[in-house]
């Protein structure tokens, strides 16, 4: 029963950050991983260029859009966990997690860097570049990473807690 309750508000959720014509797509897939994923380490089986996230960088599905540039997609988070809750994904480098990342390579690293510098235009035009604001990424599943692909949260709004967790 809870299950149920916790699926019900999620496509709720979805419904109310993305456009109508992209709510069954959702909700098919909240189906289809509540009945084959066994734990929060299946999220790494999928390959980062086949998440949800990978079509939304690709411009094959298109979130509520905060900020967009060549390289970088920010993006209001479905499950927002502070009244600012924004996820900033990089469009040209599909790696799952921090470990994937090569920075020996020029191309990665320029791409990690255009998505930090990407922080601060989309803290000002969701309003809270002055008063403050936290970044995260969530890295495995002991983090509660739930998409493998390299993103970092945007948190703010309110007064945060420390330590984290």
């Amino acid at each position: 029963m809870r299950t149920q309750t916790r699926k019900r508000r999620h496509i709720r959720q979805i419904q109310m950050m993305f456009e109508p014509r992209l709510v069954g797509l959702f909700q098919q897939q909240i189906r289809h991983f509540s009945k084959t994923a066994q734990s929060t380490s299946d999220v790494f089986k999928t390959l980062p260029c086949n998440t949800l996230f990978a079509k939304f960088a690709r411009g094959e599905l298109r979130p509520n859009v905060v900020y967009e540039d060549d390289h970088v997609l920010a993006f209001h988070d479905i499950s927002p966990q502070a009244p600012v809750h924004i996820l900033l994904i990089p469009k040209q480098l599909a790696v799952g997690r921090i470990q994937d990342i090569d920075v020996s390579d020029a191309g990665c690293s320029s791409e990690l860097g255009r998505l930090l510098g990407a922080v601060p235009h989309v803290a000002r035009a969701a309003g809270i570049s002055e008063a403050g604001f936290r970044l995260v990424i969530n890295q495995g599943p002991d983090a509660q990473q739930t998409i493998n692909y390299l993103h970092i949260h945007l948190l703010g709004g309110r007064q945060l807690t420390w330590p984290p967790g």
